[in-house]
């Protein structure tokens, strides 16, 4: 998350948007606090926060409320890919341009962003690291019977169009 709010902030937008997932989402949760953590460290950038939950239809209707505000120089970190594809794909029936008005950036690097126009820039990871991970995390909890240790799971930025030519 903190990479997503990192790469919105260089394209000089003023505000962002975060797009939240389920409420009860442990993903959500996380991916919230990290980008919430990221923004005030840049600090002097609104927020709003926008809820949704994780699919391209919850993306669809994220894009009607924020075709209500003021759109001009907009980042918008959708906290998954899914919610992205709807984002993309429902704005411009609102007349806003992407990437000039607003320019968004997904999570999970689900495969159909890179079909969308523009495509979707994204966080990415290695769903094979975080299986082995949870696994061994599981073989501790089962040895050790205590809590097991927090691991990393490493994350990189996919980078497309969906911030702009030179992003």
């Amino acid at each position: 998350a903190a990479q997503a709010i990192s790469s919105l902030y260089e394209t000089q937008i003023d505000y962002f948007i975060l797009v939240t997932g389920p409420n009860d989402s442990h993903d959500s949760n996380e991916r919230m606090q990290a980008a919430l953590n990221a923004i005030k460290k840049f600090g002097d950038k609104q927020v709003v926060i926008v809820p949704s939950d994780f699919t391209i239809e919850g993306g669809r209707k994220a894009a009607e409320t924020i075709s209500k505000m003021t759109l001009d120089s907009v980042g918008i970190f959708a906290l998954n890919d899914e919610t992205a594809v709807g984002l993309i794909d429902e704005l411009p029936k609102f007349g806003v341009e992407l990437p000039k008005d607003v320019k968004i950036i997904g999570f999970d690097n689900d495969i159909l962003g890179s079909y969308l126009q523009p495509q979707l820039t994204t966080i990415d990871y290695s769903k094979h690291h975080w299986g082995q991970v949870a696994a061994q995390t599981l073989l501790e909890m089962i040895k050790n019977k205590d809590n097991a240790a927090d691991h990393l799971v490493r994350t990189h930025i996919v980078h497309r169009k969906s911030l702009g030519e030179n992003n």
